[in-house]
Order: C-alpha cells, then sequence, then structure tokens
C-alpha cells in the first residue's frame, strides 16, 4: 500500500514538472515582430490603447514598463488592408492595428452608440448579415470611437475569408 501511494506522488510530480505553463504576459515588441514575421501586419502599423490612438509603433517607446508586460488577453491585431478605417484612425490603418485594451466596458441602458459592420471592408448593415446567412469570422471590434460628425460609433469587422492569424 505504501508504494502505491509514492508511486502514485512520484507520476504526478513528474507530470506536473513536466508541462511548460504558457506565457501569460509577454512584450508589445514580441507581439510585433512574430506578427511582421507572419505577413499579418506591414512595418509601421498603428498602436491602440483602450481605443484610443498613441500613434504608429515605430514612433513609440516600447521600454516603457506598461509595453513590457501585456497580458496576452489584453491585446488584439487587426490585419493589413483594412482601409475603411483609414477615416477614424489616419493612411496608416491600413498596414494593421496593435490594440491594447486594459479596460473592461460597461454599458448602461440607455447608451446605443451607432453599430457599423465591415464585412470585407465594405460597411454593410446587421440586417444584411443575418439574411445572407454566411459564415463570418470576427477579426476585431472597435468600441469608444467618434466618427467625423462626433456620433458615438462601435465598429465590428468581419470576414468571410479565415484570417490570417487563424492559419499560424
Amino acid at each position: 500500500m505504501k508504494n502505491k501511494i509514492i508511486i502514485i506522488l512520484v507520476t504526478l510530480s513528474i507530470s506536473c514538472k513536466s508541462s511548460i505553463p504558457y506565457p501569460t504576459y509577454k512584450s508589445i515588441s514580441s507581439y510585433y515582430k512574430k506578427e511582421l514575421n507572419n505577413d499579418v501586419i506591414l512595418k509601421n502599423p498603428i498602436v491602440l490603447e483602450d481605443d484610443k490612438l498613441i500613434g504608429l509603433y515605430l514612433s513609440i517607446d516600447t521600454n516603457l514598463f506598461k509595453y513590457k508586460f501585456i497580458h496576452y488577453n489584453s491585446i488584439q491585431i487587426l490585419p493589413k488592408g483594412y482601409t475603411y478605417l483609414n477615416d477614424f484612425f489616419g493612411e496608416n490603418a491600413e498596414n494593421g492595428i496593435i490594440m491594447i485594451n486594459k479596460r473592461v466596458t460597461i454599458r448602461c441602458s440607455g447608451y446605443h452608440p451607432k453599430r457599423i459592420y465591415i464585412l470585407d471592408n465594405k460597411e454593410t448593415t446587421l440586417e444584411k448579415l443575418i439574411e445572407s446567412k454566411t459564415k463570418y469570422y470576427y477579426v476585431a471590434k472597435f468600441e469608444g470611437l467618434k466618427n467625423k460628425t462626433d456620433e458615438d460609433v462601435e465598429i465590428t469587422i468581419l470576414t468571410v475569408k479565415k484570417p490570417k492569424r487563424h492559419q499560424l
């Protein structure tokens, strides 16, 4: 009986130590290099923090502490080629966007931003998406934006093709 318990404990301790935990925090540089090498983004993508424009990647100081330790659930990469977003973030939006979200959005009842749905770089409506009965892939979502008429806007980006990051 004693030998069986010892064997079980040794087996458990070996199996626990053999698994390598997934790193939960990485630097913005490591995300950038990975996506650039996989041709998901171009050389100088836009960086957003909590849906606010920080600047172009090459112009920010990536050695700041807040960019050294980013939880993997807090970062999202929007692939290159979404020219629709140039109206909101400038012409470099089509290079790709690195989004860092460190806040949680809580909606009060009665708050209804204008919702814009982008399907393969073209604006559409929710009704048309439902009617078409096509399979869509979620790419990204932007909240808390202002359009040219100063309305609150929420943009959801979808595609019918499997995004590159799902192929990695």
